[in-house]
């Protein structure tokens, strides 16, 4: 992983792919550009290499050993915004992606909507019900069963929500391309049948 400049030229890039010649041959590698700034163009790969020659423009890519703070600053934005997107479609009133794994034995939805359903069932305090679960196979549930269900959608959205901090906290603390550019955004669902899922400090 690393980060290169080169004096741009009209066609020399734009199209995210360029060709690293190494001890593996010549290759193609996909790039991500970054922007021009003191007269250069700056992009970032995954290859890593002191020196890649560019195809067929004869353009040099060189490693640069600090990235421009300019980009460092831009990138973390836009990952701040990829974040606050995956967190905002799991906050949403219905959201299929928001469920979780009860300790009753069966996957169940926990969006907005869905833990309203919960509180509603609770509130008209029948002994037992007919509860369809996330995969639409009907449960045989008691009143205790639900209001476990309703705690573990709670414990699971505080999960969810101490997750996001924890990233928003490594991205405003990250100081180069590498650590902003491979942050992978994970919102795990917790499983209540295993012990070890439980909210993150």
């Amino acid at each position: 992983m690393a980060v290169y400049s080169f004096i741009p030229t009209e066609g020399a890039y734009g199209h995210g792919i360029a060709t690293i010649d190494n001890d593996k041959g010549i290759q193609n590698f996909e790039y991500t550009e970054l922007g021009e700034y003191n007269g250069k163009q700056y992009i970032y790969t995954s290859a890593d290499s002191d020196h890649i020659p560019s195809q067929p423009d004869d353009i040099s890519f060189k490693k640069v050993t600090k990235c421009p703070t300019v980009f460092i600053d831009e990138w973390r934005t836009k990952r701040k915004a990829e974040l606050d997107s995956i967190f905002d479609n799991l906050s949403q009133y219905k959201c299929k992606d928001m469920y979780l794994t009860s300790s009753l034995g069966f996957k169940i939805n926990a969006d907005i909507s869905s833990q309203k359903n919960l509180e509603v069932l609770i509130r008209i305090g029948h002994p037992t019900y007919k509860f369809k679960d996330y995969n639409n196979n009907y449960q045989s549930v008691t009143l205790e069963n639900l209001n476990t269900m309703l705690t573990e959608c709670a414990i699971n959205s505080a999960n969810l929500y101490s997750t996001r901090f924890n990233y928003c906290d490594v991205l405003k603390a990250s100081d180069s391309m590498d650590e902003i550019m491979q942050l992978k955004f994970d919102f795990k669902m917790l499983d209540f049948t295993k012990a070890t899922d439980e909210v993150s400090a």
